[in-house]
């Protein structure tokens, strides 16, 4: 999932799904979107970010993009799963995820 909107020329904007096609080294990744009118193939670097944090000047490499995992609700009725993995990073907790219900079964 692409995370702004700089390649909104392009069609892509946040949110956007892509698929990672190739990784060249740690700063340069090939990525494909699908877009209204076609596949857009992109090659994305990373960014850097500055900031404070504890009145501190701090910076952060990242590529623009983060893992999305989708799954139906019809595909998920009476799933057990043995393990999962809920991130709970603070964007996600306190935009997305307002409550997590999960039910455990032992066999």
């Amino acid at each position: 999932m692409f995370l702004n909107n700089t390649l909104y020329d392009n069609g892509i904007c946040n949110n956007s799904i892509s698929i990672i096609m190739k990784i060249h080294n740690e700063k340069l990744i090939n990525i494909t979107f699908l877009t209204k009118s076609d596949l857009c193939y992109i090659s994305v670097t990373k960014t850097i970010d500055r900031f404070n944090y504890n009145r501190q000047l701090a910076s952060r490499h990242q590529f623009l993009i983060q893992n999305a995992y989708a799954l139906t609700v019809y595909k998920t009725q009476e799933l057990i799963l043995p393990n999962i993995t809920i991130p709970l990073d603070s964007q996600l907790g306190k935009h997305i995820l307002q409550s997590v219900v999960l039910k455990y079964e032992t066999p």
